[in-house]
């Protein structure tokens, strides 16, 4: 692009006698961050002090006037009295104007540079002062009586709100870009300066609307425009449109509109990202793995952020499986023909294929590690050996107590912290409460518990059991006791639970009367009961 470097000012220019500030040094570019909230600054602001000095716009005026025989008192030419014609070479002062004159000739329409500065008379020989127009361009001349009166001028000239920039070789610059070494201006055919968004031989760019001292300077970097964000390349300051970004290990969008990408975007036919809309000092990122995005989980590849459409998807040593749609599937579906389970559970599982026996529509279902329904065969599961019929439904396994395990859990939540949870709160009473002879006790007790909402230490951890059971873990109910500090074994009633192979011990009774932990312990563990003669019972 084209530019005109700007003079330097003189170091004793005046204040502005608009009454505007002096422009700062303009500051650098924000860095290449993503931003955290969008600020609009869409509607330009009126312009600030950009400049040494301005000018008055008053009349014209010689610094002193001209005395009807020619004579001046003015200090910054020198004192002419010599007749009209044949005059000396020099200036002249007369009727309110000077005149300059060379080999006895009155200067007309041309330039004249005297102690280091230009100056312009007209078609009657008059010194130019304020705004004129020379052979098609426009100049700017002082009306200041600082010494330099009607001197060709440079730089910063604001009025009626506008800025005007005048090149070191003095023309005011139009249609044309202008640099301080620094910040990068641009002018219209008028010569005023812009801001905001502008279009510039087919480019977009983006100018400075903030009194922040570089009012009007072109921008680079993220900038917030009427509630979007855009992207203006560096060094070049053009919007950056229908392409990627990158920050710093994230990756940004650009639309054609220039708007940065957010949500759920198809950057591509049939390929759809995810983009950050969360204001957490990455927002518009892309994103990758599982997000929410219209109402649904869909997985985007963590290698190049593609959404995955009619796939499997393996995380965290789980499978799930997202439709043509890239919606991640729950409940039961068919998959080339072959029925699976995909979690409804939000316990921390969400949409993952059920492996083992898993509790629907009021039955148990036996799934095989590959996820396939299980028809017609017999599984191991809890020490026994059941019988899984045509629909793939483990016959017997569910029982009234495992019922009203179930309703609890529709009710807490399907995981082991909320049923253990809600048996903790359970009131502890009636400690001698035994279940009759020839009762199973797992039922008995658990059918105690869900219905009058407390009992003992077999109650508690009887409807824990219940509910353990219901959530397909490997789980057991415990007799025994637990020995004092004098040795003495109390009756006692607990659970064992495995998890991937490791038995753990899960006793609500313990939490409820110590206010200790009691979930997921181990045997022998410190600050935990010393178990004893246990055994598992039905």
């Amino acid at each position: 692009m084209k530019k005109t470097v700007f003079a330097v000012l003189a170091a004793a220019a005046l204040v502005l006698t608009l009454g505007a500030t002096a422009l700062a040094a303009g500051e650098a570019a924000d860095p290449f961050a993503a931003p955290a909230a969008v600020e609009d600054v869409s509607e330009p602001a009126a312009p600030e002090a950009i400049a040494d000095e301005v000018a008055d716009d008053i009349a014209p005026a010689p610094d002193a006037a001209p005395a009807e025989d020619g004579s001046s008192t003015d200090t910054d030419a020198p004192v002419q009295t010599a007749p009209p014609e044949n005059r000396p070479d020099g200036w002249y002062g007369r009727d309110g104007y000077w005149y300059y004159y060379k080999g006895g000739y009155r200067v007309v329409s041309d330039w004249v540079t005297d102690a280091g500065e230009r100056y312009y008379f007209d078609a009657d020989g008059r010194m130019a002062t304020g705004i004129c127009d020379v052979d098609g361009q426009t100049f700017w001349f002082n009306t200041s009586h600082n010494g330099s009166y009607g001197a060709m001028k440079s730089g910063w000239y604001g009025k009626d709100g506008y800025w005007y920039w005048f090149s070191e070789e003095g023309p005011m610059v139009m249609v044309d870009w202008a640099t301080d070494g620094k910040d990068e201006y641009y002018f219209d055919a008028e010569g005023r300066m812009v801001t905001g968004l502008q279009e510039i031989d087919g480019r977009t760019y983006f100018f400075n609307t903030k009194h922040d001292g570089a009012y009007g300077a072109m921008r680079t970097g993220w900038q917030g425009i009427g509630g979007y964000w855009y992207w203006f390349d560096s060094p070049s300051g053009q919007m950056v449109r229908s392409d990627w970004r990158y920050n710093g290990g994230n990756k940004f969008f650009l639309d054609w509109e220039g708007h940065m990408a957010t949500g759920l975007y198809e950057v591509e036919d049939g390929q759809f990202y995810y983009f950050n809309t969360s204001h957490d000092g990455a927002y518009g990122a892309m994103r990758t793995g599982w997000q929410a995005a219209g109402g649904y989980y869909r997985w985007f590849s963590p290698e190049n952020g593609v959404m995955a459409v009619s796939q499997w998807v393996t995380d965290g040593g789980k499978r799930y499986y997202v439709d043509a749609d890239g919606q991640m599937v729950t409940g039961l579906y068919e998959v080339g023909g072959i029925t699976y389970y995909f979690n409804e559970h939000h316990d921390g599982t969400y949409g993952a294929m059920a492996d083992h026996q898993t509790y629907l529509n009021g039955e148990m279902y036996m799934f095989a590690p590959d996820g396939t329904l299980m028809r017609n065969t017999t599984v191991s599961l809890l020490g026994k050996t059941w019988n899984v019929n045509e629909n793939g439904v483990i016959v017997g396994y569910v029982t009234p107590a495992g019922r009203q395990a179930a309703a609890v859990l529709d009710q807490v939540g399907w995981n082991l912290r909320s049923a253990f949870n809600w048996v903790t709160r359970l009131r502890y009473a009636n400690r001698w409460l035994r279940a009759p002879a020839g009762a199973v006790h797992t039922e008995w007790y658990a059918n105690y518990g869900f219905t009058n909402h407390y009992g003992n230490c077999y109650v508690m951890n009887s409807t824990l059991y219940q509910m353990i059971k219901m959530m397909g873990y490997e789980v057991y109910f415990v007799e025994g006791g637990v020995l004092n500090s004098n040795g003495y074994l109390a009756p006692h009633g607990w659970t064992e639970v495995y998890h991937d192979g490791v038995q753990y011990v899960y006793d609500a009774n313990f939490t409820n009367e110590t206010g200790m932990n009691g979930f997921r312990i181990r045997y022998g563990q410190s600050g935990t009961w010393r178990y004893a003669q246990y055994k598992r019972v039905d």
